[in-house]
């Protein structure tokens, strides 16, 4: 019974059920084919473009987020806490394949849905169904309107916006791991002005600079400044 409860709260918590009734959660939690899953401090659930075979919620716990480019050349490392959804976009269309590596951070609970049960939930929850496009339209909007934003001329201000850009979300702690003259090339500026522009931001308390590490406490702070 508690354990029904704390996955029924979860669920109402993330925006794929929001506005589902207290009747049709109960209706869902009891119908749906639901697989749970544990694993510890450490373990990977999953890697960088494997496969996306179901839909996975994160029903307890913290994980890493590890993103890399193409060349491996630039890699971000971010947290989340349950309750959350692993990549829900990708369960479909041209790129179904994990967008992020999933690393726990403390010992973690998954709640696991296969493809067919997700389609049982379209066909039975219309607001489900409209969650989902919601959240599909809403992403792919966002990068529509990135592409057409003025590109700031001020160093500082490239620089933020390559974090942000880069970023699973706006906000919380992000620890990049760059080279100074990829940063460069990323910003379009030499790597003295960019390393320079650096270290203000760490005089400023904004950043911590290591060798090949960029540490952003709170991206959100960043970002305000």
């Amino acid at each position: 019974m508690d354990g029904s409860l704390h996955l029924y709260e979860n669920l109402m918590r993330l925006p794929l059920f929001s506005g589902l009734g207290s009747e049709e959660m109960s209706q869902i939690i009891a119908q749906t084919k639901f697989q749970f899953r544990r694993l510890e401090t450490g373990e990977y659930f999953c890697r960088q473009d494997e496969k996306t075979e179901n839909l996975v919620i994160l029903n307890n716990g913290k994980m890493k987020v590890t993103t890399h480019s193409d060349d491996y050349g630039c890699m971000v490392e971010e947290s989340i806490v349950a309750p959350y959804v692993l990549s829900p976009t990708t369960l479909f269309g041209l790129h179904q394949r994990y967008l992020h590596s999933y690393q726990c951070e403390t010992a973690c609970t998954f709640v696991v849905l296969s493809k067919n049960e997700v389609f049982n939930l379209f066909d039975n929850y219309f607001i489900f169904r409209i969650n989902w496009l919601n959240i599909i339209a809403t992403q792919a909007q966002k990068r529509s309107l990135q592409i057409w934003h003025t590109p700031p001329v001020d160093l500082r201000q490239r620089i933020i916006r390559f974090f942000v850009l880069h970023s699973e979300k706006p906000a919380g702690t992000k620890v990049f791991h760059i080279k100074m003259e990829r940063l460069a090339r990323e910003v379009s500026d030499s790597r003295l002005k960019v390393s320079q522009q650096l270290h203000v931001l760490q005089k400023d308390g904004l950043i911590i600079i290591q060798r090949g590490i960029i540490t952003i406490d709170a991206l959100e702070k960043l970002i305000q400044k």
